[in-house]
């Protein structure tokens, strides 16, 4: 089960990707004096010397964003948006050569490189900044003399929202951008993610997963096997006997509140124990308490059973909405859940048009106690027409292509509040009335989540159209 701001940050992700093509009409970046400045002046000088000095021929260039001269591992929207403004314009021109990969697209390390050509932004007023550029020699650990830029001027009000948006570049889970601790669904699926570059073909044979006495470990190690469970890395067994190889969790300290979480691989009949794999995680089992579910009577001791079993994904029937002749490109799955007692149920679904399969009801009966199930449609990844990078099929994944959400309470203003919100949601109930745009409306759900945390329980399943078929992510 998911808690709610975990849920809440994959609809916002959902939302943004729904609503690309509207976010498109709102006022585009470097369309005013800083992006006239990179066009006319920046690109073409820029361009001429990566492409004609001796210096630079053969080598690749990576661009950086800088803090007061250094590398950082974050960056801001604007950096980024500035970076691919200079990479469309600098690989039109022959012989230049920039590294365009990101941390996490791929297992292999990414090649080293000579030059990084970096870009520092810094507001210098509520309405003004000011931006550096120059090149960085990496073996001398110094600067490149008479190859810098500086500009100095408004912004825009769409620029400046994008100066103050942080954008983390270092891969999730390193020491430099590390997890948190308590969010063990975060972590298992890093760990996923290094496992299939660690073991690009798999594990021959049955593999137990050891559950660990630590609980944030435990709690790990169990969202750890449900992450294998979707994937093609290994069979899993529950009889550790029948197994050939064992896998456990460990840790240990890095640094002030930093561990890092380490996978090692045995095998029964001997093998050595090697790690082959590691996240780092910031926090602490003292700071991040087991969430449990508020009892409903404060005279009551013993905390009340949750509301919703974990969801559950199998092949579903070709019936109805999963009916091969009707979506042949299409996969389906069925989810299925237990609502341990009555409550006020909500369920549905999200793909790329927002929301959907909602009940429109302005009433919201109370759910008897009892199994339930959905089929759930998983339509292929949806890729952008153009895009300024290569992204590789690791990094579409990330992204779901179709999910479902059940939210159960048995508190009615909890249950009315968040039923009158998800129709008023972006995309859902077309008919029911006035609909707000998605930020604000993000903004509302925050807040109501926020309010009624102790009575709600939410529960999630992401999916994704892989070549190898649906996984959850």
């Amino acid at each position: 089960m998911r808690r709610a701001p975990e849920v809440l940050q994959w609809l916002c992700l959902t939302f943004a990707a729904a609503f690309a093509a509207a976010a498109q009409a709102s006022p585009p970046l470097l369309n005013g004096d800083l992006g006239s400045w990179l066009d006319d002046r920046v690109a073409p000088e820029l361009a001429r010397t990566l492409s004609q000095h001796p210096m630079f021929k053969g080598e690749t260039v990576r661009f950086a964003s800088l803090r007061n001269g250094v590398p950082q591992t974050t960056s801001t929207e604007l950096n980024e948006a500035i970076e691919r403004r200079l990479t469309q314009r600098l690989l039109a021109a022959s012989g230049v050569r920039l590294a365009v990969d990101r941390p996490g697209q791929a297992c292999r390390v990414p090649p080293a490189v000579n030059y990084i050509l970096g870009i520092e932004v810094s507001a210098t007023g509520s309405r003004s900044a000011s931006l550096n550029l120059a090149i960085i020699d990496v073996q001398e650990s110094v600067w490149v003399s008479g190859i810098s830029f500086q500009w100095q001027g408004r912004l825009s009000t769409a620029e400046r929202l994008a100066l103050a948006s942080s954008v983390i570049t270092a891969n999730p889970g390193t020491a430099e951008s590390p997890l948190p601790l308590a969010d063990a669904d975060q972590v298992a699926r890093a760990i996923r993610q290094r496992l299939r570059c660690s073991l690009p073909r798999g594990l021959d044979g049955p593999v137990y997963v050891s559950t660990a006495e630590d609980v944030a470990l435990s709690r790990i190690s169990l969202a750890l096997q449900g992450e294998l469970l979707t994937s093609p890395l290994a069979a899993l067994t529950s009889d550790r006997r029948s197994a050939r190889w064992i896998m456990a969790l460990g840790s240990q300290a890095a640094g002030a509140q930093l561990q890092e979480i380490h996978v090692s691989l045995q095998g029964t009949d001997g093998a050595g124990d090697q790690r082959i794999a590691s996240v780092f995680v910031t926090g602490s089992n003292a700071s991040h308490p087991v969430a449990t579910v508020a009892p409903l009577s404060a005279a009551s001791k013993a905390p009340l059973s949750p509301l919703l079993s974990p969801l559950t994904v199998q092949p579903a029937e070709s019936l109805g909405v999963c009916d091969a002749r009707k979506a042949r490109n299409n996969s389906c799955v069925e989810v299925a859940f237990d609502l341990q007692r009555p409550a006020y149920l909500m369920v549905f679904t999200t793909q790329t048009l927002g929301i959907q399969d909602l009940s429109c009801e302005s009433r919201l009966p109370r759910t008897d106690a009892g199994p339930r199930r959905f089929r759930l449609r998983v339509p292929p990844s949806q890729l952008p027409a153009a895009t300024d990078r290569e992204l590789s099929p690791e990094q579409h994944s990330r992204n779901p292509d179709a999910g479902l959400y059940v939210v159960a309470t048995q508190d009615r203003a909890a249950a009315r509040r968040m039923h009158d919100l998800l129709r008023r949601a972006p995309g859902a109930c077309r008919s029911s009335g006035t609909h707000l745009r998605m930020e604000p409306w993000l903004a509302e759900l925050r807040q109501a989540t926020q309010k009624y945390a102790k009575v709600l329980e939410w529960a999630a399943i992401h999916l994704a159209h892989e070549p190898e078929g649906v996984v959850q992510l």
